[in-house]
Formats: C-alpha cells, structure tokens, sequence
C-alpha cells in the first residue's frame, strides 16, 4: 500500500436557506373567539416543515377543531381574499379570531 492512497476527505457541509414568519402571540380561537392584535408578535426561524405559502402563524386555543387541530399547536396561515367551500380560515367576528372551517348554506355563513 501507498501511504497516502485512504486519507479521509474533509467533508463539504451544506448550509440549506432558513427562513422567518411571524407567530402572532394570541391564539386564535378554536371555540369561543379570541382577539388576535396584529402588533405583537415575534418572529420564528422555519424549515421546509412549513409550506412556503404560509405567511404567519398563530396558535390554536381551544378544542372544537380537534382532532384535525389542537389547543396550542401552531398553524401556518396563507392570506388570501376568498375560500371555497369546506376550506378552513381565520375569520374575524366583532374583533375575535376563529379557525373554522368555511360553510355556507340557505341559512347563512
């Protein structure tokens, strides 16, 4: 053997792109109604966990969107200006955040 012929090579280490998205400090409510302020909140390194259409987070309160959603996980939210039937949003009522999910019939929203 030739000395030399099995050094190890330094290993090349990738540093893969991070990204920040605001997580809003009050959750939005997930049964009762909770008011989000739109001047607090705190931003957050995310990885490729996170779709890259979300464009902030907030956090659930509360139980009547389980077991799809949990009190206190985190939701990455996309805006946008409509949703189709069965879709799930952040809706605003009287100053109260809701995650619901979208349904409209005869009788109203």
């Amino acid at each position: 053997m030739k000395s030399g012929e099995y050094i190890r090579e330094k290993p090349i280490i990738y540093q893969f792109p991070r990204r920040t998205l605001s997580l809003y400090d009050l959750p939005v409510s997930a049964g009762t109604g909770q008011f989000l302020d739109s001047d607090r909140f705190s931003e957050i390194e995310v990885g490729d966990e996170v779709s890259s259409s979300a464009d902030f987070g907030v956090r659930v309160c509360g139980d009547s969107m389980e077991p799809l959603y949990l009190d206190g996980q985190i939701i990455w939210i996309h805006k946008q200006e409509t949703l189709e039937k069965g879709e799930i949003g952040v809706f605003f009522l009287d100053g109260d955040a809701y995650v619901k999910k979208y349904h409209q019939s005869d009788s109203g929203i």
